[in-house]
């Protein structure tokens, strides 16, 4: 299981681009506030918390995510797992300064998808090797 813990960022009234959040763990999820001037985020990473490059999948689309005020983005683990530092980009400038939180995720990776469809299961498991038949000639 995976030992989750929070950092905080923040976005200066009138910017789009967030204070930075040293990742000492997997990006698993970031907590916007109740106040946020709609639109999306996109990410942007760095190894040496100097230059700093866009996230993108590996199709080379850029990875951007709708904000709703008041909830978490959950991250997929792929997405972040080898960033040390993030930044979080606006889509818009903030009208005030925003706080918000990011969760970074320690030990086991985490999985984040979407529920599976419930499947039938069996009340005894199913036997892995079946007997050999004997052939009659």
């Amino acid at each position: 299981m995976a030992n989750f813990t929070t950092a905080p960022a923040q976005i200066l009234a009138g910017d789009t681009l967030s204070t930075v959040v040293e990742c000492d763990g997997d990006l698993a999820a970031v907590i916007f506030p109740d106040a946020w001037n709609g639109g999306s985020v996109s990410f942007q990473a760095s190894w040496d918390n100097i230059d700093y490059v866009d996230v993108v999948y590996p199709d080379g689309d850029q990875a951007i995510a709708t904000v709703v005020p008041g909830a978490a983005i959950l991250i997929k683990p792929d997405l972040t797992r080898a960033v040390r530092w993030l930044r979080i980009k606006a889509g818009n400038a903030q009208d005030e300064t925003r706080m918000f939180q990011a969760v970074l995720a320690k030990g086991n990776p985490v999985a984040i998808e979407a529920p599976a469809a419930a499947t039938a299961s069996r009340e005894t498991p199913r036997k892995t090797a079946l007997p050999r038949r004997k052939h009659r000639r």
